[in-house]
């Protein structure tokens, strides 16, 4: 009667399976001499055992008292620890310019769009390089840079600090073509930045940063006297947003 109450209990705990699966939990079965069962799908009592087959494909045969307990415990999530990946973002800049130590200019907000395509080579370093697009009230910077970025943790849901440097183009494709004598070119760029990621267990990740950007751009003006240059830095505080596949 004992055997038969217990399997019924069993029967009854593995059904639940599907909604164990959308709670992220699982049957986990321990056994008297110490073996663990996680993943169950399903259950069939063959003469005097049991019979389980796991999601892996897995067939475990027992017999009924050889089973110690049942539990439920969280499901244990594999998420990416290495390979390539290609992250999407979409950012926010507000700050203000200066010319040496000079502000010549007010706090804007300026949008930037970037793609970034790397490597994650374990649980915690990823190394990429990226394309931006800046759009400044003054004009269009295209930072070409790379990319270090650290995640101190292993759980869907962790840290990151992340470190971009690179050189800013100033290109007539985007700004038109120079007037008044006035002519621009890039220089460097860098945005260290934290925030954090949360994971699936698919290859997709969503993560969010707060930063500095910093963005070099040389201004030289020529006329039929004179030529006179200063170097413009442009101080933003970043946000940003973003999807890697």
């Amino acid at each position: 009667m004992k055997k038969l109450v217990l399997f019924i209990f069993m029967c009854i705990s593995l059904c639940q399976f599907s909604k164990a699966q959308q709670k992220r939990t699982q049957e986990v079965l321990y056994l008297k001499n110490g073996s663990i069962i996680r993943n169950a799908k399903s259950l069939q009592y063959l003469d005097s055992l049991i019979e389980i087959h796991t999601t892996e494909g897995s067939i475990f045969r027992f017999e009924l008292s050889d089973l110690d307990s049942i539990a439920r415990e969280p499901v244990r999530v594999k998420f990416r620890t290495h390979g390539y990946f290609l992250a999407v973002e979409a950012g926010f800049l507000s700050g203000h310019s200066t010319n040496t130590t000079t502000t010549i200019e007010k706090r804007n907000n300026d949008a930037s769009l970037q793609i970034v395509s790397g490597y994650q080579w374990n649980s915690h370093w990823a190394t990429g390089i990226g394309a931006a697009m800046d759009i400044y009230q003054t004009g269009t910077i295209l930072p070409l840079f790379l990319r270090s970025m650290y995640t101190p943790l292993t759980n869907r849901l962790t840290p990151l600090i992340s470190f971009d440097i690179g050189y800013g183009l100033y290109t007539r494709v985007f700004n038109g073509s120079p007037t008044n004598g006035q002519l621009s070119q890039g220089g460097l760029f860098i945005n260290p930045a934290v925030g954090f990621i949360a994971r699936s267990e698919k290859r997709t990740a969503f993560s969010f940063a707060i930063g500095y950007r910093r963005q070099h751009v040389y201004q030289s003006f020529v006329n039929e006297e004179t030529t006179s240059s200063k170097n413009i830095i442009l101080h933003r505080m970043s946000i940003r947003v973003g999807l890697s596949f």
